[in-house]
């Protein structure tokens, strides 16, 4: 990463300051100087925060918003920088509170970020990157190859951080060295392999598991258990084939038992189901006989009358139509009387209406003149109307401009007295702000102090804190490690003693099987004695107890080994941590000694008194109450200014007020002068009537309407007789077609009632009443016709299978008597519960055999991929512990530290040619730590220096300030020119150095600006520095100025 371009807004104490890094390449090294506290490492602060959103020190982004900017003034730094021949520009605003867009007050306005690809400085923009805070980060990261941390460790040496990297832990350095050097494939390597080994170990540990849990499967009797693990490894096959050949056999003998018994069962069975064949057909005969008592018997009558009916409904059919067509015909005749009723009334009614229609048609005819002679009147109205109102509206005008006029120069009189007063304020109050002016610039300096004081201080109360915390964890892991050490000693002791206690038990179980098997005068297969004495009766034990005694005695074994490991490793770990308590409270006093020192010199040059003891919290409290102090006073002096401009803004506002108001008045007076000599023309035109404008319209109105009125009552007079002339002539005829279609109707009826008499009165009729040939005709229309002889052939079919049933079943047992069903039943059910329990002991015996059977195929299969695993796990193996540090090289080493460390050592051995020799002189060499300072397992990049003086290597924290300055800058430089020259490693092509030449002699100091001057020919080298012989001897500068009220500006200097 080469920086090219920054611009800070309101960020610290630089209002608008710009850092051209293109112009500063016309020597190797530039300085960049000032005063203290005047923001030379907000540079840094302003590089570090647009990459990274984040400073060199501990201040937050939103804290490094300028004390001086305003509401509407925005905090925004510009970063340009150029990464594998490509240009990047980042913008980034912190959090911070500005004035609303709308309304009064302040808001929030949320951090923002983007980052593009850009043509140029200043140039067009090539692509958009990012545009929220967390994109850019994590694109910034991508594109530099480095975290925020790991460029404060490279590239940008922060104030109080320099040697950060010299005394830092392995797996520190290892985390930075992996990052730059691109290391992280022997990461992911390690990572696979140990995700390898793990699953090879669950996999082998599995096989062992597996194969102990078949052989003490439930399917292998105790004895065959016991039997099987005392068994070599060898013989387990040869012994198990035994085991499955003997339950095989088992098998063969209980499947031909209960094969008989299954003959037995069907034969019995089948004689049972035959005599319920039997008794169902007698039951079923008895039900026959009992349905056609029911059905056809009993149902005899119903049948006849039937079938008399059907002949009926036949008969009746065929005059259904003459029936329909005479009761239609006499409501026809009903309906057509009717209608003549109502057409004559009808008729009478329009006759009436018409006579009344004509008269009144007359009358209206007789008014028509009288109505035209009103019409012209109102014509003439409406040509003298608009005159009329001509001059209302004039006057009218006139009336309501002239306290327009009045209420203007009111206004305007009004208006300039306020302005005079307003005036006389804001002069008071600009007064008033200038006796003010200085409080900002003392509060800067006091801030920049404190800045100052911060700077040098909380890195030390950090690193005492942090020491303390340290401590504070080792001490409270130390406690609860000896409180699991002592609860674990008990547990242990617990379960020696269940151990104990379940051997016993174990012992007694099996003394009591073996006096079960023994039996009176034969031998004891212990002593060998025919007599047993000791025998006790009644005291067997089952296979299953003494199984589970065994199983219990091994997991209390396991238990009891696992507690004892534990202990053992708890103790180690106690004793790991005392060293760790002791190495910590040495580190502490150190610390509390460096910050008190620090803290006593920086009393004597402060020119605030500060508290007596150091106190962080206090320290910030002192400055922090002296500042609330001048802001108290700062914000009287802002709301002064507040005040100023709402007065300016109010002065500007009431004079435009005056302008309007007098510009008003006088509209106003040129239009009231026009309206009087329009209204004097109007008059003089024409002779006007006395009445207004309103009355002329009322009357003229009523001489319409009335006019309008009578020509709607004349052309509905004239509508209404024509109507009425057309509805008298239609009702008459309508009268008399009704009439001629009634006459009709009533001969067909006549007709129609005379042939009904003759079918009633025919001899081969079924009634002679219309009325019940009528009900027989609803029958019909309801579907009787239909349902009738479904019925009579329901009936016919019914008998004639009820019948046949009969005889066949009648046939069929005439020879047969009833068979004894309880008796067939209850030899069926006991030779079939016999066959059951054969089924059952041979599925029992089957069910063994196979799972027997299933097992030694699962432990064939386990011992085998058990044979073909053990290389491939021991090769896992041996690569793990290699790999890992537990064997191939003394120094037990992880690879990815062997790795780390071999770019390390390359970065140490050109520090020693190349810079600390120089520096010096030739007293220090740099060594890789044989061992950790504190016990440490990973040591592998802990660095030493070896002392040639006195002939002994030395610790890193042995250094005094100025050693530790040269030997941090050496390999500061170092590691840049390793990284550079490394394939895999990041782009570095600049290096910024904040302080930390102060602690040098003048010797060393000119040896060091050589060191940079070299490194500068590659890649550019920014320093930070008060010392003045660095003032005289670089060339180009950038000179850091205060200007007051806490700002200042950044000056280019070449020499």
């Amino acid at each position: 990463m080469r920086p090219l371009y920054l611009e800070m807004n309101y960020f610290g104490p630089h209002e608008h300051s710009i850092v051209d890094f293109q112009k500063l390449d016309e020597a190797p090294i530039f300085l960049i100087s000032g005063d203290t506290g005047a923001g030379k490492s907000t540079i840094f602060d302003a590089m570090t925060y647009a990459l990274f959103n984040a400073t060199t020190g501990e201040r937050e982004a939103r804290e490094m918003r300028s004390q001086f900017a305003t509401l509407t003034q925005t905090t925004a730094v510009y970063f340009y920088f150029e990464e594998n021949a490509k240009i990047y520009r980042v913008k980034r605003t912190p959090e911070q509170f500005q004035a609303r867009k709308k309304g009064s007050g302040q808001t929030k306005r949320k951090a923002t970020a983007s980052l593009a690809l850009v043509d140029e400085v200043g140039g067009l923009e090539k692509a958009s990157l990012a545009t929220k805070p967390g994109d850019v980060a994590a694109a910034i990261t991508e594109i530099l190859n480095l975290t925020a941390d790991q460029f404060k460790k490279i590239v940008l040496l922060p104030q109080n951080d320099f040697s950060e990297f010299l005394k830092s832990k392995t797996v520190d350095k290892e985390k930075i060295l992996k990052k730059i050097f691109g290391t992280q494939l022997f990461t992911q390597f390690t990572a696979k392999l140990k995700e390898h080994y793990q699953q090879a170990q669950t996999q082998a540990q599995a096989g062992v598991q597996e194969l102990t849990a078949q052989l003490a499967a439930p399917v292998w009797t105790a004895a065959e258990q016991e039997q099987l693990q005392q068994t070599p490894r060898e013989q387990l096959a040869h012994q198990l084939t035994t085991y499955l050949q003997e339950k095989k056999a088992a098998v063969q003998l209980a499947t031909q038992k209960e094969t008989r018994d299954q003959q037995i069962w069907q034969a019995t069975d089948r004689a049972y189901q035959a005599g319920q064949a039997v008794q169902a057909d007698f039951q079923k005969l008895e039900q026959t006989q009992t349905k056609y008592q029911k059905q056809i018997s009993a149902r005899q009558a119903e049948f006849q009358t039937w079938q008399q009916h059907l002949a009926e409904l036949e008969w009746a059919q065929p005059l259904q139509k003459l029936v329909q067509d005479l009761d239609r015909k006499e409501k026809d005749i009903q309906k057509g009387k009717q209608q003549e009723q109502e057409l004559t009334h009808k008729l009478r009614t329009a006759q009436e209406k018409l006579q009344a229609a004509q008269s009144e048609f007359l009358t209206l005819k007789a008014a028509e003149p009288e109505y035209e002679a009103q019409q012209q009147q109102a014509q003439k109205l409406l040509s003298l109307i608009p005159q009329v109102q001509d001059v209302e509206r004039i006057q009218a005008q006139l009336k309501r401009i002239q306290p327009q006029l009045a209420q203007a120069q009111e206004q305007a009189q009004a208006q300039t007295a306020k302005l005079t007063t307003v005036q006389s304020k804001l002069a008071a109050k600009e007064q008033e702000l200038a006796d003010l002016a200085d409080f900002q610039s003392q509060k800067e300096d006091l801030r920049q102090e404190q800045d100052h004081l911060l700077e040098v201080l909380t890195p030390l109360e950090s690193a005492r804190a942090k020491t303390q915390e340290k401590l504070a964890q080792v001490q409270d892991r130390l406690k609860k490690q000896q409180e699991q050490l002592q609860i674990q000693v008990e547990l242990n002791r617990q379960a020696q003693k269940d151990y104990t206690t379940k051997i016993k038990t174990r012992q007694q179980l099996m003394i009591a099987q073996l006096q079960a098997e023994l039996e009176p005068n034969q031998p004891c297969p212990v002593c060998g004695s025919p007599v047993h004495p000791l025998v006790q009766q009644g005291k067997e034990q089952s296979e299953s107890v003494l199984r589970a005694a065994m199983a219990a005695v091994d997991e209390s074994q396991k238990q009891a080994a696992a507690s004892q490991s534990r202990v053992q490793a708890l103790k180690e770990d106690a004793q790991s941590l005392t060293q760790d308590q002791e190495q910590g409270q040495v580190e502490l006093r150190q610390t509390q000694a460096q910050l008190t020192q620090q803290y006593q010199q920086l009393q004597e040059s402060s020119s605030e008194k500060l508290p007596l003891e150091f106190n962080l919290k206090l320290l910030k409290e002192h400055f922090q109450t002296a500042i609330q102090e001048l802001d108290q006073q700062i914000k009287i002096s802002q709301s002064l200014s507040e005040a100023i401009q709402d007065l300016k803004k109010e002065q500007d506002q009431i004079q435009v007020q005056v302008d309007q108001s007098q510009a008003q008045a006088t509209r106003l007076e040129t239009e009231i002068a026009a309206r009087r000599q329009d209204l004097q023309t109007k008059k003089q035109a024409s002779d006007l009537p006395a009445e207004t404008s309103a009355v002329l319209q009322q009357r003229e109105k009523s001489l319409t309407d009335a006019y309008q009125q009578f020509q709607k009552q004349y052309q509905k007079a004239q509508e209404t007789v024509h109507e009425n002339e057309l509805q008298e002539s239609k009702n008459q005829t309508k009268l008399t077609t009704i009439k001629e279609d009634l006459a009709q109707k009533k001969a067909t009826v006549q007709k129609l009632t005379l042939d009904l008499q003759q079918a009633l009165n025919d001899s081969e009729a079924k009634t002679r009443q219309q009325a019940e040939l009528e009900q027989w005709l609803t029958e019909i229309n309801q579907g009787q016709l239909k349902k009738l002889p479904a019925k009579i052939a329901e009936y016919q079919t019914t008998e004639k299978m009820l019948m046949n049933d009969l005889t066949q079943l009648q046939e069929k047992l005439a020879t047969t008597t009833k068979p004894d069903l309880d008796q067939l039943q209850e030899k069926s059910k006991a030779t079939q519960a016999r066959w059951k329990v054969s089924l059952q002991e041979k599925g029992t015996v089957q069910q063994n055999f196979h799972e027997a059977q299933t097992s030694w195929q699962k432990i064939q299969k386990i011992m085998q991929e058990q044979a073909k695993f053990a290389d491939s796990l021991a090769a896992v193996t041996s690569l793990y512990n290699v790999i890992n540090g537990k064997d191939g090289n003394d120094d037990k080493l992880k690879l990815e530290t062997y790795v780390v460390q071999n770019y390390l050592r390359q970065i140490l051995e050109y520090a020693n040619i190349t810079f600390l020799n120089r520096l010096s002189n030739n007293r220090y060499v740099f060594n890789l730590a044989s061992e950790s300072n504190n016990h440490r397992r990973d040591h592998g990049l802990d660095i030493s220096v070896y002392d040639r003086e006195t002939n002994a290597v030395r610790s890193t924290d042995t250094l005094s300030g100025g050693e530790t300055f040269i030997a941090a800058l050496s390999i500061a430089l170092s590691l840049s020119e390793v990284v550079q020259s490394s394939s895999n490693g990041v782009r570095v092509e600049a290096l910024f150095i904040d302080e930390g030449f102060g602690s040098l002699d003048e010797e060393t100091l000119d040896k060091a600006m050589v060191a940079l001057q070299d490194i500068g020919q590659n890649r550019m080298v920014g320093v930070i520095s008060h010392i003045d012989s660095m003032k005289q001897s670089i060339g180009q500068q950038l000179l850091v100025q205060k200007v007051g009220n806490g700002h200042s500006k950044i000056k280019l200097i070449n020499k």
